[in-house]
């Protein structure tokens, strides 16, 4: 578990560190740090990558827990942290358990992770997926139909996904 107040020395630290086994990882960045930023998804993805020297990381469990109204970012800041937290997920491979908290998710996050029918998960985010728990301050009202739906393609996997909380 890392937990940081303070942005400059969350991304120094996450340049600095190398964990190139790492199979879970809780991330908490305080209300004080501010915005949760696109620069500071994409400083999570490197570190998880090790600079993309693993190009798939062993990561199995991953919990991000940002402090800040969802109405603090522009839309567009919105979808440039929705669009680097798309390609962070795609690193993760081996993902079974992903918990976010006040993280920006928007409907194309959930759509890539949706088995299209026939699909053997190579086209999908999170293939190996079990476990989602999603929690805002804002609620995820508009995305329940698609949750379900991405539930339901994936009950046809080996890899179901036993455990969907959304609040």
């Amino acid at each position: 578990t890392f937990t940081s107040t303070d942005q400059t020395f969350a991304n120094h630290l996450l340049d600095a560190l190398a964990c190139p086994t790492l199979r879970t990882c809780n991330l908490v960045a305080q209300m004080s740090m501010g915005p949760v930023t696109s620069q500071y998804l994409r400083n999570i993805a490197n570190f998880l990558s090790c600079d993309g020297a693993v190009t798939h990381p062993p990561l199995v469990d991953l919990c991000l827990r940002f402090w800040e109204p969802s109405d603090s970012l522009s839309e567009e800041s919105h979808n440039e942290c929705s669009e680097e937290l798309t390609k962070l997920l795609g690193r993760v491979r081996q993902l079974k358990q992903l918990r976010m908290f006040d993280v920006v998710v928007q409907p194309e996050l959930i759509r890539a992770m949706t088995f299209p029918p026939g699909s053997d998960g190579g086209d999908v985010l999170c293939p190996k997926l079990t476990g989602l728990h999603i929690k805002s301050r804002a609620g995820y009202a508009t995305l329940k139909k698609l949750l379900q739906k991405m539930k339901i393609s994936r009950s046809f996997t080996s890899n179901q996904l036993f455990e969907l909380r959304d609040e």
